[in-house]
């Protein structure tokens, strides 16, 4: 205890305090321990090397562990002794009705056999004391894992081919940057071979494996998945980073000619709601007899805003049908609008009429169940 003092066992001085002695510094619970190591030891040496010593005793889960011991290798050595080891058997061949003359059809190769149970280490011990021998089933065969397929209409470029395939090409090439296991890679793939067969036989369409093309994604400095870069007679012409749709990449990477119309009644969400993309904005939007509230959003980069803003757009486009139409427009894909039309925040809303902007409205913090009657009060159509 702190109070307490007494005399220090190597120095023999009193003063110790705090299991410390002032005057030669010793801490007092280590020397005694010290100590007492050191008598053990000298005991250990005056012991005589064949005193005899204790005698070993099983401990409790010594006895069962020897029992599975055995059990175990009594399975085993039957296995192998019975069984052959892992080589394969198959089951004898019936000659009996051979050599009596009758004859049988063999089997066909793709008719399907009865499968033979593997036999557990319960049947082998039993087999081994029995003498009984059971045929060994042949382990089936591992399914080789699935090949990742590219369209026949879309070539694989590498670091080794890239200067004949894409730079000295004839014909102008789109090259896509891809890598593995990225999402917007995965959604960019099907609009990429869309548009290889929409220009097939006029623009050659090239994909490269980032992780596997080091020297030319260096090259071109490719830093974002997906980005496709529009060459022609072996120099760039146009790059578009993160890919998207069919359309978008249509027009980013100026491909000749424009993208094909969707009729509306194919982009009908519900009633007196429609989708919009860049090339049907025109016919959608700005050609319109009547008012057009435009929902700059986004499905692929903001899908909880969109889904938090669909049921309320719906209720409202339901109820302006015939006077307003509403309109949805994803700035994943037509980023050119939202750059155009000066659209800063998401989800935003814009009424055009007669072809031009009127009012713009941003849902800042509106009520999820409240949101049809806040565009109408933003946007001034509480009397529609």
């Amino acid at each position: 205890m702190a109070g307490l003092t007494t005399n220090c066992p190597k120095c023999k001085k009193p003063g110790v305090r705090n299991d410390t002695c002032p005057s030669c510094g010793v801490m007092v619970s280590r020397y005694l321990a010290y100590l007492a190591k050191k008598e053990q030891a000298a005991n250990n040496a005056q012991t005589p090397a064949n005193a005899p010593s204790a005698p070993l005793r099983p401990t409790g889960p010594l006895i069962p562990i020897l029992v599975v011991v055995v059990l175990l290798s009594l399975g085993y050595f039957g296995y192998q002794r019975y069984y052959g080891g892992t080589e394969e058997t198959t089951a004898p061949s019936d000659t009996s009705a051979a050599s009596s003359g009758d004859t049988q059809a063999a089997p066909s190769p793709d008719e399907k056999q009865p499968s033979v149970k593997a036999p557990g280490l319960a049947d082998r011990i039993l087999a081994w004391f029995s003498g009984e021998q059971k045929p060994v089933p042949a382990p089936a065969a591992a399914k080789a894992p699935p090949k990742a397929t590219v369209p026949s209409n879309i070539m694989t470029a590498t670091d080794a081919n890239f200067e004949d395939v894409v730079l000295r090409s004839a014909t102008p090439v789109v090259v896509m940057f891809w890598a593995n296991n990225n999402g917007p890679c995965q959604m960019t793939d099907p609009h990429f071979a869309k548009l290889a067969d929409e220009f097939a036989g006029r623009i050659k369409f090239v994909k490269m494996n980032v992780e596997t093309s080091d020297k030319t994604t260096d090259q071109y400095k490719v830093v974002g998945y997906p980005t496709l870069i529009y060459f022609e007679n072996g120099e760039v012409k146009n790059t578009e980073v993160d890919g998207g749709s069919y359309w978008r990449i249509w027009i980013d990477l100026g491909l000749p000619g424009e993208p094909p119309k969707t009729d509306a009644s194919k982009r009908t969400l519900a009633v007196n709601l429609i989708y919009t993309t860049t090339q049907d904005f025109e016919d959608d939007v700005l050609k319109s007899s009547t008012p057009v509230i435009v929902e700059f959003n986004s499905s692929i980069h903001l899908p909880g805003l969109y889904n938090l803003v669909t049921p309320g757009l719906t209720k409202l486009a339901a109820e302006l049908n015939g006077r307003v139409k509403v309109v949805r427009l994803d700035v994943a894909e037509c980023h050119n609008l939202t750059e155009q039309y000066n659209i800063g925040g998401f989800p935003a809303f814009v009424l055009f009429e007669n072809g031009s902007v009127t009012k713009k409205a941003f849902a800042d913090a509106w009520p999820a169940d409240n949101i049809a009657d806040k565009i109408k009060e933003e946007l001034g159509l509480q009397n529609y």
